[in-house]
């Protein structure tokens, strides 16, 4: 056994083969050209852009002459969220005196018509923000009043965020009953 163990290692480094842990085990892959598909499969721009900015070279590199014309080699899209302060809006109620009967007439404050959630100073949007991140994306109140900083520049307390959190009745994800955010 041992002549003809020897005798195949020779045949085999005669030949010049890898050995067998080396060799690949898939056939080595035809180079033909592509197919070309009846539809592409590349992401389209669906959205209507706000503004397009056009990027074009005015002169030459290698000859400095001015460039004119041109057209559309590609474009893409870049979805923006801009950063921007909350919009804060003073509702002044004004109060008349009418000149006939000498009675004051103010005004009734209508909170639905303004947006405001009760007597909260932040709107209905704010509230299900908050108790979307606090309740479904399970963030801290001081997460919360950190991305608020953040992404709004506004400071909200502490105090004022578990205010608002309970004036927001949710369902549990489990939906076996109805819950306040501070049951858990």
């Amino acid at each position: 056994m041992r002549e003809e163990n020897a005798h195949l290692r020779d045949e085999l480094a005669k030949k010049g083969d890898p050995p067998w842990w080396a060799k690949r085990n898939i056939p080595p892959r035809d180079e033909r050209p592509r197919q070309t598909r009846a539809q592409g499969y590349g992401r389209t721009c669906t959205a209507t852009p706000d503004a397009i900015v056009e990027h074009a070279a005015a002169t030459c590199p290698d000859c400095g002459h001015a460039l004119t014309g041109g057209w559309t080699y590609s474009s893409h899209e870049l979805i923006e969220f801009p950063v921007q302060p909350v919009r804060v809006v003073r509702h002044v109620r004004i109060a008349r005196r009418c000149g006939a009967c000498g009675r004051t007439v103010i005004p009734r404050r209508d909170p639905a018509a303004e947006g405001a959630v009760g007597r909260s100073r932040f709107n209905a949007r704010f509230h299900a923000v908050v108790a979307y991140w606090h309740t479904l994306s399970r963030l801290p109140l001081r997460h919360i009043q950190q991305g608020l900083r953040l992404l709004y520049q506004v400071h909200v307390s502490l105090g004022e965020l578990r205010a608002v959190l309970d004036t927001v009745p949710v369902c549990c994800p489990r939906r076996t009953h109805h819950c306040w955010p501070d049951a858990g």
